[in-house]
């Protein structure tokens, strides 16, 4: 069973907003399911940029080619190679070193990329969040009566809150994954001098 949302369902979502009926397939060529498309396609876009846990990989390394070009995945919406000064940023497809003013590197780059995932991949409350920005949106191309603009605000709001929860929950455990691996490279290092300070008198 999918745990995520369907972008159709995204689409209904967006359509009830309006005052608009559900549809049964998103290759509808009603001009509102299109409209929809396009506002959840941006919607994505938009909100995934922020990078959040489940968007961003950690400290990977974009390999050089045999020119010494280092490609960025068609995928990525944002880096952060985790230097203050900002030496190295992209340009166009590739990564460009500022300090040097060239495309050319001496090796592969470590860096934190954030990458947008097709709308069906994502958590269910970070689909929900997007599907009820997007209709937020579309509420605003419309006339719609009040009672459904605060009904979906309501949403919408609790939508946002969800979405907060999950962020901090995951951020949290992720920074106790790490902690944890620390402690325990340092007690194997420790241990491999004959120190473990994990064991009483280690």
């Amino acid at each position: 069973m999918a745990l995520g949302m369907t972008r159709l369902n995204a689409i209904n979502i967006c359509l009830r907003a309006v005052g608009e009926s559900p549809v049964s397939s998103e290759d509808s060529q009603h001009p509102y399911v299109i409209a929809a498309k396009n506002v959840i396609a941006d919607k994505n876009r938009d909100i995934q940029s922020k990078g959040w846990f489940y968007n961003t990989q950690k400290d990977i390394t974009l390999p050089r080619d045999l020119n010494h070009f280092v490609y960025i995945p068609n995928n990525t919406l944002a880096i952060d190679t985790n230097d203050v000064l900002g030496a190295i940023t992209v340009r166009g497809d590739r990564l460009y070193d500022m300090y040097r003013h060239t495309f050319e590197f001496e090796a592969g780059v470590i860096l934190d990329l954030v990458e947008e995932l097709n709308f069906e991949e994502l958590p269910y409350v970070a689909a929900k969040y997007i599907a009820y920005s997007a209709a937020e949106e579309m509420q605003s191309s419309y006339e719609v009566e009040q009672l459904k603009v605060q009904i979906l605000q309501q949403k919408l709001q609790e939508a946002r809150i969800d979405m907060n929860k999950l962020q901090r929950r995951n951020s949290n455990s992720n920074s106790l994954a790490n902690s944890q691996s620390q402690k325990l490279l340092s007690a194997q290092a420790m241990s491999a001098n004959g120190l473990n300070p994990n064991i009483i008198g280690g």
